[in-house]
């Protein structure tokens, strides 16, 4: 399931993304495949109209995160709501095998997130907890 890729990207299962990255939007493709798949436990967290997503393109509006957080405030985000702990201490994704395509891209679809921890011990950096990214972020957003 979370296997080393070419590029040197793991996935450490640290659940940051699922709790930082805040994919507000989904694909055209994603909603139908849903609905062929019957998945209304997704379906509830997505929008009926269509929509443009920051770069212009058709999409519909996803809310299974539950608010933005706000970094100036301290405020952690809620994590996706299909995020799991699992008992070996790992975070997993729920819907895994019919996620968002945007979740099935992070973190290529970024050039660098501070707080993606397989992206951290590519870059040598330490890993980082969501306590010290909300410490780090808001020193830049005062």
């Amino acid at each position: 399931m979370w296997k080393k890729r070419e590029d040197g990207f793991e996935c450490l299962q640290c659940g940051n993304c699922c709790r930082w990255a805040g994919f507000d939007y989904i694909e055209i493709e994603d909603r139908e495949r849903w609905i062929n798949e019957g998945r209304k436990d997704i379906l509830k967290y997505v929008g009926n109209k269509i929509t443009k997503d920051n770069s212009g393109e058709d999409c519909y509006v996803f809310t299974a995160y539950s608010y933005i957080p706000d970094i100036r405030q301290g405020i952690d985000r809620e994590p996706c709501v299909f995020l799991r702990k699992n008992d070996g201490g790992k975070y997993e994704c729920s819907i895994h095998d019919t996620k968002p395509t945007a979740c099935k891209k992070f973190p290529r679809i970024f050039f660098y997130h501070p707080y993606c921890n397989g992206i951290r011990k590519i870059l040598g950096e330490g890993f980082i907890d969501a306590k010290q990214l909300i410490k780090e972020l808001s020193g830049y957003l005062k």
